[in-house]
């Protein structure tokens, strides 16, 4: 089943509006008021839990956006399976 052009131009809209952003370094600390904070964002509340992890509403404090932000458990995906590494 092959997608429409109509599908695949929203599809890359999507990817344009939500950029994606990964990391592999961690910083985890406190900002001036006692917040958690993770990188360059700060927690502001949990939005969902999952099997697999838990997605938090956090603000970044490089531009004051509220990004949702995904946490997932690496070890449970590669027991699973959903996780491959080379």
């Amino acid at each position: 089943m092959e997608c429409s052009p109509r599908k695949s131009s929203e599809q890359i809209f999507q990817r344009e509006r939500f950029q994606v952003k990964e990391t592999s370094e961690i910083r985890v600390g406190r900002d001036a008021i006692g917040k958690k904070m993770l990188n360059e964002y700060r927690y502001v509340r949990t939005l969902a839990n999952s099997q697999f992890g838990k997605v938090k509403l956090v603000i970044s404090s490089v531009n004051a956006k509220h990004y949702a932000l995904k946490l997932l458990h690496k070890s449970l995906l590669m027991k699973t399976n959903y996780v491959t590494i080379d």
